[in-house]
């Protein structure tokens, strides 16, 4: 269907979607036998009957030049837009007028219509569509259709939005679906978006990170330090997941004892997970004697006078039981944005040491 639209080839796309629809292992939509059945009923009956997808339909063959229906009329698989029901109102008046069930008084003419569309649009809150339109996105990106979700969180972002959580929910979703199309320029903007109007919320730092490692395994140091970020402030029933994840991370960038330390510290939130202890066993093998003297990491934080994190370190106590830097370093803008990230073994820089622009551009990467 999506193939024979793209050519401009509308009846046979047309034919292929109703295919689609209609043989649906888990259908959300009326069939065709459904719509047919519904028709003889009210035609038995003698029962009044808006057929509104034959009205749509008219409507975009108008105005597209086809009658494939689609975001200009729904807001996702079966919910009409403002207009889609603003249509269906009117014909629903109409037919009540002309079978004496309502009076009105004067002409439903388009003038009078637009009156009372402006009227009753005028009462929406720009906020509550916003936030909407956001709630819609993201049941949508959780169901996988993160296409169909970048458009009502476009939507949303399009008002003059003052809730903070709103935009960057927005922003996340635009952000995975740009990812998804490969648009790295996009998907940047959008995370700096995200954590513009959130800087200190851990999901966003978390799905940051996620997103990086679902799109490159060459900014590993990138996805580190924002789940890094999301360990220290997410949760607690949240934060065996993110050292598991966290631990997988650093074993890919072959740092094999900050890995361990972090399952380590997974393990101990939650010492019932097999998947943990099987990646200890593996990375154990790896380490060999040295995995005995490895312990979970203690974080060092550093703020700003906002209150907002400068610096946030993994630490280990040395020989003489001071507590130093080893594993992970990490130094942050107040805006939200990854300002350095650097290896640390024992107080030591052992590694990567990266430094980025408040824009979430890298300067320089160094390895010592």
């Amino acid at each position: 269907g999506k193939a024979f639209f793209a050519f401009g080839r509308y009846e046979e796309a047309k034919i292929a979607f109703t295919r689609a629809r209609d043989e649906d292992i888990c259908p959300l939509r009326a069939l065709s036998p459904m719509r047919e059945k519904l028709a003889e009923v009210t035609r038995a009956t003698g029962s009044p009957a808006i057929d509104f997808i034959a009205l749509l339909e008219q409507r975009s063959l108008a105005e597209e030049g086809h009658n494939i229906l689609g975001q200009a009329y729904f807001l996702d698989h079966v919910h009409p837009t403002i207009e889609g029901n603003r249509m269906l109102a009117i014909k629903l008046v109409e037919v009540l007028r002309e079978r004496g069930i309502v009076q009105a008084g004067g002409v439903l003419d388009d003038q009078t219509i637009a009156a009372i569309a402006s009227r009753i649009e005028g009462r929406l809150d720009p906020q509550l569509r916003a936030r909407a339109l956001t709630n819609l996105a993201k049941v949508l990106s959780w169901a996988g259709k993160v296409e169909d979700a970048s458009r009502p969180a476009s939507q949303a972002l399009s008002f003059d939005v003052k809730d903070p959580t709103i935009v960057s929910d927005a922003a996340m979703i635009l952000a995975m679906y740009y990812g998804l199309q490969g648009d790295a320029v996009l998907q940047k903007k959008y995370f700096h978006m995200a954590l513009n109007a959130e800087p200190r919320n851990p999901v966003v730092h978390f799905q940051i990170g996620l997103q990086i490692l679902k799109k490159s395994r060459l900014d590993l140091e990138l996805a580190a330090a924002h789940i890094f970020y999301a360990s220290v402030f997410w949760g607690e029933s949240h934060r065996d997941m993110l050292h598991q994840i966290l631990g997988r991370v650093m074993a890919q960038r072959k740092r094999y004892a900050t890995a361990f330390s972090d399952l380590l510290e997974a393990r101990r939130l939650n010492p019932d997970n097999t998947e943990t202890a099987s990646l200890l066993a593996r990375l154990g093998n790896l380490l060999g004697p040295e995995a005995q003297n490895i312990t979970p990491p203690k974080v060092s934080l550093e703020r700003y006078p906002s209150g907002a994190p400068r610096s946030i370190a993994q630490v280990h106590p040395n020989k003489a039981g001071r507590y130093v830097a080893d594993g992970i370093w990490t130094e942050w803008y107040e805006n939200g944005q990854l300002k350095r990230f650097a290896d640390y073994v024992n107080g030591r820089r052992t590694g990567v040491d990266m430094t980025v622009d408040p824009n979430g551009q890298i300067i320089s990467r160094t390895i010592h």
